[in-house]
């Protein structure tokens, strides 16, 4: 299936470019995804030469915290296997920074507000959250955060039986104690979270129960690591994490109750600020509580790369495995190995582009047909002034969910962003 003319896609995008507003979503296994709030593929854009975090004014016109808020007026045009869908997007964002003598606090918050073409406008996702980091001593760090969010994804990549999908509620925290003892340093962290999936829907009028997609999780882990050189530092990492459901998934007739554990050993290195790489290998298992469902080892490996040449590029690839429970329809425990590509260049304090690229292969441990999925996508911010930007961006996303066909969706977005 090809893509419509570029004609219709701009003459498209620029009618809801004024219109109220749109969204675009995943399915609703994803809606407490962080990813929901931004267009594109997984791929957070980040200017190359944008500040860091310590670089910013500790006061804003008087006020002991740094202020910041954008509001993105986005119109869009998709093309997939249903047809051609026009959308408008109202994305308001905002967060509070106090930065201490020893560290950070900053609370942010962001919501899409949504409307599909002869749909009523409605909230998409919201996303609140709090993080900072303190130092102790000149030895020990601490860092943490608690974020909560509510998000219900498009109708637009819902199965056919889907009038309204489920909406998602999300509750997460973490936090992290780092110790240095010379070239040895240990790494305690722990994390916790719940995760809420109203009914979904049908077009019959019925309400499908997600409560087996309901969890309660907690867990921790442990990394130690040895600098063997000012460059490199080999490390071991452990974690264990106990998930608990509220239903008994449809495919097995029981809970799916587990423990899930891996050890990982590995590598990262860092260059001045240019070139970070890591890379570990491990053995992780699934034990479930309810013994009909057999436990599940796998081996798990995960590499990350990022390279800044210099202040204007900035290029990242990553590579990862995990472990994905028994569904409504998969009865096996899954692995899921996901790799993905961004790049962006900021040619001029007026242009940046963009680039991404994406694929994940979600595989059953009872050899049936794996699930396949892959994206890419293009964009650019265009300054007018300090305080606006025009975007463009391109997407493209190809889905393989076993039995159900393919799906293909081109997707072109284009708007404006206000800021502070």
């Amino acid at each position: 299936m090809g893509c419509p003319k570029l004609p219709a896609i701009a003459a498209g995008a620029a009618l809801l470019a004024v219109a109220a507003t749109g969204a675009h979503g995943q399915d609703g296994s994803y809606a407490d995804n962080p990813d929901i709030f931004r267009d594109g593929y997984k791929v957070d854009w980040v200017p190359a030469s944008a500040e860091l975090p310590g670089e910013r004014a500790s006061e804003d016109f008087g006020l002991p915290f740094k202020v910041d808020w954008s509001l993105s007026l986005r119109g869009a045009y998709q093309h997939d296997n249903a047809g051609d869908h026009y959308q408008a997007l109202l994305v308001p964002q905002g967060s509070l920074t106090r930065i201490f003598e020893r560290g950070q606090l900053s609370a942010t918050g962001e919501a899409e507000l949504g409307k599909l073409s002869g749909d009523i406008l409605r909230l998409d996702a919201l996303r609140l959250a709090i993080a900072g980091d303190y130092r102790l001593d000149s030895l020990t760090t601490t860092s943490g955060s608690i974020g909560l969010s509510r998000a219900q994804d498009s109708i637009l990549n819902a199965a056919a039986d889907v009038a309204q999908t489920p909406v998602v509620t999300a509750l997460s925290g973490e936090g992290t104690v780092t110790r240095q003892f010379g070239k040895f340093s240990l790494a305690l962290r722990g994390s916790f979270g719940r995760t809420v999936y109203e009914p979904t829907t049908l077009t019959d009028g019925t309400l499908r129960d997600n409560a087996y997609q309901t969890t309660t999780w907690f867990g921790g882990g442990l990394r130690a690591g040895w600098e063997a050189t000012p460059i490199l530092t080999v490390f071991t990492d452990a974690s264990l994490q106990r998930n608990l459901f509220d239903g008994a998934s449809p495919s097995v007739g029981v809970k799916t109750d587990n423990y899930d554990a891996a050890l990982r050993v590995g590598v990262a290195g860092k260059w001045q600020d240019r070139l970070e790489a890591e890379v570990s290998g491990g053995l992780g298992f699934v034990r479930y509580d309810d013994a009909s469902l057999s436990e599940a080892t796998s081996t798990l490996y995960d590499a990350s790369l990022t390279y800044r040449p210099d202040e204007t590029i900035a290029i990242r690839g990553a590579f990862s495995t995990a472990f994905v429970p028994p569904s409504s329809e998969v009865a096996s425990t899954r692995v899921e190995y996901a790799a993905t590509l961004d790049a962006s260049y900021q040619i001029n304090a007026w242009l940046a582009l963009r680039a991404n690229a994406a694929w994940s292969q979600v595989r059953r441990t009872d050899g049936t047909e794996p699930d396949t999925s892959y994206g890419l996508g293009v964009g650019a911010d265009y300054a007018l002034n300090r305080h606006t930007t025009l975007t463009a961006d391109y997407a493209f996303a190809h889905t393989e969910d076993y039995p159900d066909p393919a799906r293909d969706a081109h997707r072109v977005t284009v708007g404006v962003t206000f800021k502070k």
